[in-house]
């Protein structure tokens, strides 16, 4: 162990690095976000203002916004390096779960909720873009792929969606886990998605023909 971070005063939920590997972003159950220094392991910016407990938060590939999800239903966003609150975009009814940044266009964001819906935003109108709908239960996860041209959604009703974000059509339904799929991410290339499961087990996929090429389970 080579650095000990303080300074939450709750349980701290998760981390993500950002894009130059600088930084390492955190979020606590005492409704704060903070932003280290990795070199020095020092905090230099505490984001406050959450209300409820904060699900998920992503950095865009700049380095330049943050987004936040709770579950006060609100979605936020965040300039890195003055650590003002941009922008509060409200839509889901129960909530927000996850969220991910598009990876080639800043602007647009994607979320999902208890509500059982993924909201594409654009961040320059302020408005919701388009609202997907066919997940049955809480939706736990949502990732764009590398090039941004799909959505991966993963549920509680046990099935992962991939939806083209051009048509915001559902293009695949993918089926195989026997409980809530927690969490998923592409591989870098595209051209595989991996899932995981209260079901105890991890699942690769092929994104082309959706097929369950793999299951990792240590039974």
């Amino acid at each position: 162990m080579i650095k000990t971070l303080h300074g939450h005063s709750h349980l701290t939920e998760s981390l993500v690095f950002t894009p130059n590997g600088n930084f390492l972003i955190s979020w606590s159950d005492d409704q704060t976000i903070k932003i280290w220094e990795i070199e020095s392991g020092r905090c230099v910016k505490t984001l406050g203002g959450q209300i409820g407990r904060i699900c998920c938060v992503a950095i865009d590939q700049s380095g330049e916004l943050i987004s936040s999800s709770s579950s006060d239903k609100i979605v936020r966003i965040w300039n890195f390096d003055s650590g003002d609150c941009l922008a509060t975009l409200s839509g889901h009814s129960d909530w927000v779960i996850g969220i991910d940044f598009h990876p080639m266009n800043s602007s647009i964001i994607a979320s999902c909720s208890g509500d059982r819906t993924v909201i594409i935003w654009d961040l320059k109108g302020g408005k919701d873009k388009s609202v997907l709908k066919g997940h049955k239960a809480w939706i736990k996860s949502v990732k764009f792929s590398p090039n941004g041209n799909l959505i991966a959604s993963s549920s509680s009703d046990r099935t992962i969606r991939l939806w083209e974000v051009e048509t915001c059509q559902c293009v695949k339904i993918l089926t195989g886990h026997e409980g809530w799929i927690n969490s998923i991410t592409f591989s870098p290339d595209g051209k595989f998605l991996i899932s995981a499961s209260s079901d105890e087990s991890i699942r690769m996929w092929d994104v082309e023909t959706g097929e369950n090429i793999h299951i990792l389970e240590d039974k």
